[in-house]
């Protein structure tokens, strides 16, 4: 039984515009939950495995959701993660990215911080901003994001509204002030 939230999400990816080749959504099994934990030489944080048993990486949003050794490159966590030397040395986990190939992480190394940070690969040592206050809230984000534009994550007064929690993220710039 999924959570209100995880249908939610779902329900979105359903409404986005994808390619007729997408298939269906397919959660991630136990074997490649621990090859991506092999890949990336961490443990995989608890609201990413949940997602990842959930959907393991989809065309979708702005530049795809990642996943867990899926047969996509583009979609791969861990290919993702091993092109920038930095994210690995710093456990950043790619898990989305948008449509010039920019990923929003999360910070593996910190199990007490859920929030996603995007990251410009012209500056790939720096979280140029946090985008969200938790997977799940960046998923409903971004994906609302994609079927209609609401001002996520720049507009302040949006993003207080829906994810009050944000302001609370003290790692990264907010969006409006990046």
């Amino acid at each position: 039984m999924l959570n209100g939230n995880y249908s939610k999400i779902l329900g979105l990816i359903a409404q986005c515009a994808k390619a007729p080749e997408a298939g269906r959504v397919e959660g991630a099994t136990n074997a490649q939950i621990l090859a991506l934990q092999d890949d990336l030489n961490l443990e995989i944080p608890s609201a990413l495995e949940q997602w990842l048993r959930i959907c393991n990486g989809y065309a979708v949003g702005p530049g795809g959701l990642l996943g867990a050794a899926t047969t996509e490159p583009i979609l791969n966590i861990a290919l993702c993660q091993r092109d920038w030397g930095y994210w690995r040395d710093h456990s950043w986990i790619p898990i989305a990215t948008d449509a010039c190939g920019n990923p929003w992480v999360l910070d593996g190394g910190d199990p007490s911080d859920d929030s996603v940070y995007f990251v410009e690969t012209s500056e790939p040592e720096t979280l140029d901003y946090v985008t969200a206050s938790s997977l799940e809230r960046f998923l409903v984000n971004v994906l609302t994001d994609e079927i209609e534009p609401t001002g996520w994550p720049f507009d302040k007064e949006h993003m207080s509204w829906v994810d009050p929690a944000l302001l609370s993220c003290l790692k990264a710039p907010m969006p409006w002030d990046a």
